[in-house]
């Protein structure tokens, strides 16, 4: 996609001030970056994670939590919020200075699926709930601005990487120490401190942070291929089958945009030639592999298949309420009310507060017209980074391609991409560092991590 753009950098040569700046940013650089990461893990630790989750039935929570968390009653979450948004405005003020270059492409769609969900309070079905909501939402692309204009993509990545990694590594110790981490059992899945289809997700990114970085880091390249490994197996262990194959095709996806055309024709030859050698293995050694492949794309799980693993009977109900208000919807966060989670309780039998599905989420809240501008959003990204990425040396560029195919696979089965979590927000900060930042003049700022 060729990405047209407006620039505003200084045409003026670099003055003695400059060079201060420059200075200034390269030396507080490091620790603004160690701030961030500790700041945004501890917040969304306290918020979204269960050091107890492997212990509870089905990974999940069925009581008034449930309620609790889709009607915002966690104040902790609240607070938390502000200070992202305070977080986010200083990073902004410290980055005015900086060079814009506005990407229309991405900025456009992405202010007007904004303004339509603060737009969406007016139709609301439930006001209050859905200007909590608002608020919150404008709070979350605060920080992702300031975070976006202040950090090179490259730290970014390495913010991605470091939390996570941090993520799994507690969560790793946490069932080892509760005597949960039994993956020699059928029905282990590997949780650590989140349900393990969010887990999975969380190490999909990982990965891809780790897999943009490596190219770029003489250094720390090999331990950077052990652990996209090492997270490709925890994914397997989680035993989410969309996140393992969204995994391998955003894996994929980072290695083919770097790849020359001669190279990626015989990775696709290779690939080939593996699976119809492993079909004949399969047929000469007297078993069926169609009933092979089915019991591996099951990773272990012995739900039902045909269900979706209960997405079956949720997004009929769904479709029914988007039906009764199609183009406007529900209003933003104002959809998963008391009442009607109940109401899915009786339907389904178990508790819900999300409809597991990120486009049908988007049509219950904002309707068609905000659905359309996210989706919109997230394939505008989708071809701006790839453009970014084949113009630029710069091997982390190449992350945010990865992190939207995997994120436009993702949501047909989870709605956490849609949603205010890390990785959304790590994600919109790398769409607004491409949106506003100029490539040239980024790619010459000082990190915040040395290689």
């Amino acid at each position: 996609m060729s990405s047209p753009s407006i620039s505003f950098a200084r045409q003026a040569s670099p003055t003695v001030f400059d060079g201060l700046e420059r200075s200034s940013l390269q030396t507080s650089g490091s620790w603004h970056f160690w701030f961030t990461a500790g700041l945004l893990g501890f917040l969304f630790f306290m918020t979204n994670h269960d050091v107890f989750v492997s212990r509870l039935p089905d990974y999940a929570h069925y009581d008034d939590s449930v309620i609790n968390v889709a009607v915002g009653t966690n104040l902790i979450r609240r607070g938390s919020f502000f200070l992202l948004a305070g977080l986010g405005l200083w990073f902004a003020l410290i980055s005015a200075r900086s060079p814009w270059k506005i990407n229309p492409w991405i900025a456009v769609p992405m202010l007007g699926y904004v303004g339509w969900c603060c737009a969406s309070v007016l139709w609301s079905v439930e006001p209050g709930m859905g200007l909590k909501r608002v608020i919150t939402l404008l709070c979350f692309y605060v920080c992702a601005l300031g975070i976006g204009r202040r950090f090179a993509m490259r730290d970014l990545a390495w913010l991605m990487f470091v939390i996570i990694a941090a993520y799994f590594a507690t969560g790793l110790i946490m069932e080892l120490a509760l005597g949960t981490f039994r993956p020699w059992q059928s029905g282990h899945r590997f949780a650590g401190t989140l349900h393990p289809n969010s887990q999975a997700a969380h190490l999909t990114m990982m990965c891809l942070a780790a897999l943009a970085l490596a190219p770029g880091e003489s250094k720390k390249k090999k331990w950077l291929y052990v652990l996209i490994a090492v997270g490709l197996v925890f994914i397997a262990l989680a035993r989410s089958r969309t996140n393992l194959a969204g995994a391998f095709i955003a894996l994929g996806a980072i290695a083919a945009l770097r790849s020359s055309f001669k190279v990626t024709l015989i990775a696709i030859y290779l690939g080939l030639l593996a699976i119809c050698t492993g079909l004949l293995v399969f047929m000469l050694a007297g078993k069926d592999p169609l009933a092979q492949l089915f019991e591996a794309a099951m990773l272990g799980r012995e739900d039902d298949v045909a269900s979706l693993s209960g997405r079956g009977f949720i997004w009929p109900v769904c479709w029914e309420y988007i039906g009764q208000r199609p183009w406007l919807g529900y209003g933003y966060g104002s959809f998963w009310t008391p009442t009607r989670i109940e109401y899915f309780l009786e339907e389904i039998q178990f508790s819900i507060f999300e409809a597991h599905n990120g486009y049908l989420e988007l049509l219950l809240g904002t309707g068609i017209v905000g659905c359309s501008l996210f989706v919109t959003l997230m394939l505008t990204s989708l071809g701006a980074s790839a453009h970014a990425a084949l113009k630029s040396q710069v091997s982390s560029d190449a992350l945010l391609f990865g992190v939207m195919v995997f994120a436009l696979i993702y949501s047909g089965s989870e709605s956490g991409f849609t949603g205010i979590n890390l990785v959304s927000l790590l994600m919109t900060s790398q769409m607004l560092n491409l949106a506003l930042c100029s490539r040239a003049v980024e790619e010459g700022e000082p990190c915040a991590v040395p290689a």
